[in-house]
């Protein structure tokens, strides 16, 4: 875990428990409901409902790398809302049964060493292949050809 940073987040005792059972999948894609979550106007849903719960907070560490903090912390922002409460958020659309569509990103930008004195790094693309299967030929179409010439 040396290329993730260790922060915390703060969510009501009474979803302490289904905290832990959904982190996994919460964060395996996190991407996805990012990018549901950021599609929405900028409003304070549930706040005092998350604020004054009657347990109290628990507090959570949790351990993500650079891209995915920055990733929270600008969602979190346009929304208008602290990170633990856009958590607690996508954790509230996961117990509702809410779908997201898997994200796919071609290009990766991974760090591989940074420091005073160095930075070196690696960039990826990745391209998904197309499923084999029947392929469909376009039809013909008169107008692809050149016209015919007429000589008297």
């Amino acid at each position: 875990m040396s290329d993730k940073m260790k922060t915390s987040i703060s969510l009501p005792a009474e979803d302490e428990q289904q905290w832990r059972l959904h982190r996994m999948q919460i964060s395996a894609q996190l991407p996805a409901y990012l990018r549901e979550f950021h599609r929405q106007k900028a409003r304070r849903i549930g706040l005092k409902q998350f604020s004054n719960c009657e347990q109290g907070l628990v507090r959570f560490n949790v351990y993500w790398d650079q891209e995915t903090y920055n990733r929270l912390h600008a969602v979190a922002h346009a929304l208008c809302m602290s990170v633990s409460h856009l958590i607690w958020q996508i954790l509230m659309f996961v117990l509702a049964g809410g779908k997201v569509a898997t994200v796919f990103s071609n290009y990766v930008f991974q760090p591989k060493n940074w420091s005073a004195r160095e930075l070196s790094y690696s960039e990826k693309l990745t391209f998904k292949s197309r499923p084999r299967g029947r392929r469909t030929r376009r039809a013909s179409n008169i107008w692809d050809k050149p016209p015919l010439r007429f000589t008297a």
